[in-house]
């Protein structure tokens, strides 16, 4: 919903990898990993991002930690 609403494709992959996030799915908890800029050649001297993802991945970004905290019932605070 907050994909398409910034009208952002979002794919549901399945990956091996090293993130920390392996500790919760190995406890069957759900993980969203790969929430960051668009890049390649990973961990590479020729490793690079691209900078027009670095705006639309932040907004995605923002729109779940808003949402989350909307659904929990917790409060949103800014801090200034």
């Amino acid at each position: 919903m907050i994909a398409q609403h910034l009208s952002f494709a979002v794919d549901h992959v399945l990956t091996g990898g090293s993130s920390d996030g392996r500790f919760a799915t190995e406890l069957g908890i759900p993980v969203l990993d790969g929430l960051g800029p668009i890049g390649g050649l990973d961990h590479s001297p020729q490793e690079y991002l691209l900078l027009d993802s670095i705006a639309p991945r932040a907004a995605l970004l923002a729109g779940l930690i808003a949402t989350v905290g909307v659904q929990a019932h917790l409060p949103l605070v800014a801090y200034a």
